[in-house]
């Protein structure tokens, strides 16, 4: 029985059941402990003592072991603090699906992620690789170093990953649907049901930015007949500002 496990017997017994043996009482002499204490003083003398060995031999353990080269040098300029607000909020769920925009944009530019966001983005990634396909984009050689560092995340370095890519039918038939719906919206508006609401929510996500003034004009003069689509049509206009700021920000 080594001295730690004859230390724990002694303590779990009580030292009024049981005696030291001589190879304890070897060792406790060759800590030094005095023999003047009493047997269960002596006891927490000698577990402090293992203790502290313990933990210098552990330490000392460490100095065999290899670290991993350092990460390079980034060089890619990071995020701005509006752009980091703006991730926040994609991360919120709500904008969630603007984010393969946002970081198409971050790629095209050369901008990558600030270091401290890199360990959220890529637990969030380990477990949805759709997510994944965007996030690669933007986390630069420091998250493909953290990635080979951390078991549970070097999965994603097998994971392929494509760029998310809106179609150009999509974007023509938003486009259409967002026009239709303005168009009729001031005589005749189309029925408010979950297809119709759901097709102006994707739409906001869709619509070619470039159309910003366009989508944006005249909707006011439109709606204020047709008021069950005020709230679809004030979260269609908030989401495309969102987009438009984000981009905006990216690119300066």
């Amino acid at each position: 029985m080594d001295f730690y496990q004859e230390l724990a017997r002694i303590a779990l017994l009580g030292t009024e059941r049981t005696t030291f043996s001589d190879a304890m009482e070897n060792q406790l002499a060759e800590m030094r402990i005095d023999e003047d204490l009493s047997a269960a003083q002596q006891v927490l003398e000698a577990a402090a003592f293992q203790a502290q060995y313990r933990k210098i031999n552990f330490l000392s353990s460490l100095e065999n072991i290899t670290l991993p080269a350092a990460s390079t040098m980034v060089s890619a300029p990071y995020l701005s603090t509006t752009s980091v607000g703006h991730l926040s909020q994609l991360l919120a769920k709500k904008l969630l699906p603007a984010l393969p925009e946002f970081t198409s944009v971050m790629e095209a530019k050369n901008k990558v992620f600030p270091p401290e966001y890199l360990p959220k983005l890529l637990d969030l990634s380990s477990t949805n690789f759709e997510l994944w396909n965007s996030i690669a984009l933007g986390i630069g050689e420091r998250g493909w170093w953290l990635i080979r560092q951390n078991p549970k995340w070097e999965k994603l370095s097998k994971q392929p990953y494509t760029r998310p890519q809106v179609s150009v039918y999509a974007v023509r038939k938003s486009m259409e649907f967002v026009y239709k719906l303005k168009k009729s919206l001031g005589s005749n508006p189309l029925l408010p049901n979950h297809e119709h609401r759901q097709q102006l929510r994707d739409a906001a996500f869709q619509v070619d930015l470039e159309k910003y003034d366009v989508l944006i004009n005249d909707w006011y003069l439109s709606y204020q007949f047709s008021h069950n689509w005020t709230q679809d049509v004030e979260q269609f206009l908030r989401i495309l500002a969102f987009r438009k700021a984000m981009v905006e920000e990216l690119y300066s």
